[in-house]
């Protein structure tokens, strides 16, 4: 490896090393280089990182291929079979080397997103049992940052999520994951301006990597911009053609923003692609709209079928089987399975808006009216999303509070949420004839 330092504006070469090794400690290597430079141009580190490069011992080379494998694995879209495959290669390197806390970093990392697309208390716990163990790390490397804030941002402590994002960016000023994860922080404490800016240092820090844009756009729609969010997920497309979720999300911007057929066609495509919850649900959304509400209910079914944990998909079944007489006896017995999965989610973060607003829905449909007003009266002051504003209209609606119904349907379609889709939905007949109601959705 040779390191030279040119000075830009007159090209003049000012100093030049020559450094060769072997590569079975290229972790090692790496660190005795950036040692030997900062010394020889006299540049100032701190203690801690005097300490991190000092102590830094030698990797075995295969566990190293092995980690470096599953991080490429990582990058990819977020599938089952990507994250499983990423979690044998971090598994293999730890093996090697049961020391090396980079792949332990990387498994917790891993872990995290599992849990996230199968939403089983089981692959929480061995998520949190992983990260735990580099909570304790002395080692300073960014990625053990970023995964530790990703274990707080999942259980709802958003102080020490980001606490350990900003150490990881700090160590790391490039650090897409750091970006990322300061941009979810920021959402969740409602800063959007703030989770816009690293959103876009994100999205600039690597161009080509589909997940910050994937990120980026799912954060555009929900704040209502749907049009800014079709470009994304179009962006998206273009760097990985053979992620159907991809697609999914493209539909469901393409619907949100009123144009149901390019919807309905990329739900379709994206099941075409390869099978997702996701399409399977947004196409039962499609079909409830057009009042076929057995078809709806096959579709959801198919999603439960592929996440059963998920407590929405549950919810949306139950929906439609309000509308299916021969279902009329399954209707509380649904809600209530939704309920239960809505519930172990927010054991686990109380702090979940968008759980805790379905959760209310789901209250408000059994006639559990007391733990529904509980939880709305929470959130009526909270900056939420157009979709979960929504959601609170329809609960109230449940609960026979026309006037709040009336004012979060107001706040929700303030925020962009589709007109057309509100004036179609079932659950606001018996405000058909109400002045308010007809202003609100012909303004």
């Amino acid at each position: 490896i040779t390191v030279q330092l040119i000075e830009t504006k007159t090209g003049f070469h000012l100093w030049s090393q020559t450094y060769d090794r072997k590569l079975d400690d290229a972790i090692a290597i790496q660190d005795e280089i950036a040692l030997k430079i900062t010394s020889s141009l006299k540049l100032l580190l701190s203690a801690q990182s005097l300490k991190a490069l000092s102590d830094n011992k030698p990797v075995n080379t295969l566990a190293y291929e092995h980690y470096l494998k599953a991080k490429q694995l990582l990058r990819q879209p977020k599938t089952k079979l990507n994250l499983l495959a990423a979690i044998q290669s971090f598994n293999a390197a730890i093996d090697i080397d049961n020391t090396f806390e980079l792949a332990n970093a990387g498994l917790c990392q891993s872990q995290i997103k599992y849990y996230q697309s199968t939403l089983l208390e089981d692959d929480f716990e061995i998520a949190e049992k992983n990260c735990l163990a580099i909570l304790y790390s002395y080692s300073y490397q960014s990625d053990i940052y970023n995964s530790l804030g990703d274990l707080y941002l999942l259980s709802g402590q958003l102080e020490s999520a980001e606490h350990n994002f900003q150490a990881a960016l700090t160590l790391d000023l490039s650090s897409v994951d750091a970006l990322l994860g300061l941009a979810r922080t920021a959402e969740n404490i409602e800063d959007y301006p703030r989770a816009e800016k690293y959103y876009t240092r994100a999205v600039q820090a690597d161009v080509n990597y589909s997940g910050a844009h994937e990120e980026y756009g799912n954060y555009l729609f929900y704040q209502g911009r749907y049009t800014k969010a079709i470009n994304k997920f179009k962006k998206v497309i273009s760097l990985t053609p053979d992620y159907g979720e991809a697609y999914n999300s493209l539909g469901a911007a393409y619907f949100a923003n009123g144009n149901m057929t390019r919807g309905v066609a990329a739900f379709q495509q994206s099941l075409q692609v390869n099978e997702t919850h996701e399409a399977y649900s947004n196409l039962g959304t499609f079909f409830f709209i057009e009042k076929r509400f057995k078809k709806a209910a096959e579709m959801y079914q198919q999603a439960i079928r592929l996440l059963p944990e998920h407590y929405r998909y549950w919810g949306f079944l139950a929906e439609s089987y309000e509308n299916i007489e021969e279902k009329s006896d399954e209707v509380n017995s649904t809600y209530i399975q939704a309920i239960d999965k809505a519930e172990k989610i927010l054991t686990l973060n109380d702090g979940n808006y968008e759980v805790s607003v379905s959760l209310a829905f789901y209250y408000a449909k059994i006639n559990k009216r007391q733990a529904a007003f509980a939880i709305l009266k929470k959130l009526e002051d909270k900056e939420l999303f157009s979709d979960l504003l929504y959601t609170m209209s329809i609960s109230y609606l449940s609960l026979n509070d026309q006037k709040q119904a009336l004012i979060f349907l107001d706040k929700a379609i303030g925020k962009g949420y589709d007109k057309e889709m509100a004036s179609a939905d079932e659950n606001f007949s018996v405000l058909y004839n109400n002045q308010l109601f007809k202003e609100l959705i012909n303004e």
